[in-house]
């Protein structure tokens, strides 16, 4: 397997952007506020969010690491 640089990243990241987006809100709306403000939880959603959005971008993109700057809960 080739690994592309991360040149491409933002162009694959832009191309499929809805689908990301899509895929945040199924994964945050599986939860409720309780569970959203705990540690475990976020770290949780974390790491699931990242394999979601890596199986959306493909392995040729791999994803180092994913930070989440901001929960916001309605």
């Amino acid at each position: 397997m080739q690994i592309k640089n991360d040149k491409g990243f933002k162009r694959v990241i832009d191309r499929n952007s809805k689908k990301l987006q899509a895929m945040t809100m199924d994964k945050l709306s599986e939860r409720d506020i309780k569970e959203l403000s705990t540690t475990i939880v976020r770290k949780q959603i974390e790491s699931d969010l990242m394999k979601a959005y890596q199986g959306i971008l493909g392995s040729q993109y791999p994803i180092k690491g994913l930070i989440v700057v901001k929960w916001i809960m309605q």
